[in-house]
């Protein structure tokens, strides 16, 4: 005797929403977010390549562009310098609790030049600013909007 199976329902089909895996805040984005270093200590860091840092890049790659196509020496460490200062003014935004070698050092564009040239500083800036997780868009009921 042979015993026919109850069919199984399908099971439902649960589509990937685009804008909960991928949406990011595009405030967030250029104006920073808070990444903590210590108890007393934080970094404002905005998003990698936001509008702000394509524009000032293309900017001061245009201004430099016949002595960064040699690719000798010099335009290596011209590229360098023009990364730093890019991500000084549109990547480190702010920071609160900072000191360098033992005084309290205010936020600014050149501050932040300074600290930037600090290569293992710079690699940190550069990998919170593109940590996608950081600036992720929230759902309305995530913010309590709902």
């Amino acid at each position: 005797v042979r015993r026919i199976q109850p069919c199984k329902k399908p099971k439902k089909k649960n589509n990937m929403d685009i804008f909960a895996k991928f949406a990011t805040d595009e405030i967030l984005e250029v104006e920073g977010r808070w990444v903590d270093l210590d108890k007393s200590s934080k970094i404002r860091v905005a998003r990698m390549n936001n509008e702000k840092y394509q524009a000032e890049f293309r900017k001061q790659y245009a201004e430099n562009k016949a002595t960064l196509e040699k690719g000798d020496e010099e335009a290596d460490e011209l590229a360098k310098q023009i990364f730093i200062s890019v991500m000084a003014q549109t990547i480190l935004v702010g920071w609160e609790g900072i000191a360098y070698k033992g005084k309290a050092m205010k936020y600014s564009v050149e501050n932040a030049k300074k600290l930037l040239q600090h290569k293992d500083f710079r690699v940190f800036v550069e990998a919170e600013a593109s940590a996608f997780e950081g600036y992720r868009a929230k759902l309305e009921e995530e913010q309590g909007n709902a």
